[in-house]
């Protein structure tokens, strides 16, 4: 008698089912990339905490915050945009140009990295050049923190204009917390 069995070799029918299923499950997290652990709610929720890291200017904790969001979710231009406001109030103008190049590598004229691109001119002492490319950002997509940034590095520049861009601002906007705080 053999000790060799016809059926020797990979067992195809047990493997051709974990082959569909990871097939299955790269292509329901699209890229390949695993899949999201929060929910667009918590995502929402962690930009809210970023920013009032931002207001109550508490850079440790919302550099420690951000560093975990921005590895759960890369992607989020605004959430590495908020996240390097901490990095900057830490002066940390290498870290927040590479967020800046992380969000401009996947889109060249988004807002956010326009804005993170603009600190990290800011922090370079580059006060004009901070000017020319926030305003970029806030002509594009007017936000609260873009307009923070706008009057902070123009004030460095030319403080008449500042004055001018703050009074240039409507109602609304001259109340967001970011303008007048």
């Amino acid at each position: 008698m053999s000790t060799h069995s016809r059926r020797s070799g990979p067992k195809v029918g047990l493997s051709l089912p974990l082959v569909v299923f990871a097939g299955a499950l790269l292509g329901a997290c699209g890229d390949g990339a695993a899949p999201r652990d929060y929910t667009a709610e918590e995502l929402q929720a962690a930009k809210a905490e970023l920013r009032d890291h931002a207001r109550l200017r508490t850079f440790e904790a919302g550099k420690l915050f951000g560093d975990e969001w921005v590895a759960r979710a890369p992607d989020d231009a605004e959430l590495r945009g908020l996240y390097a406001y901490q990095l900057a109030g830490w002066g940390l103008s290498k870290e927040v140009r590479e967020q800046a190049d992380a969000i401009l590598a996947e889109d060249p004229e988004n807002p956010w990295g326009i804005y993170a691109k603009a600190y990290a001119h800011l922090l370079d002492r580059e006060a004009k050049l901070a000017v020319e490319t926030v305003r970029e950002a806030w002509e594009a997509s007017p936000q609260p923190e873009f307009a923070f940034l706008y009057l902070r590095a123009l004030a460095q520049a030319d403080f008449n204009a500042a004055r001018e861009l703050l009074q240039s601002f409507d109602e609304e906007t001259r109340a967001w917390p970011e303008v007048c705080g």
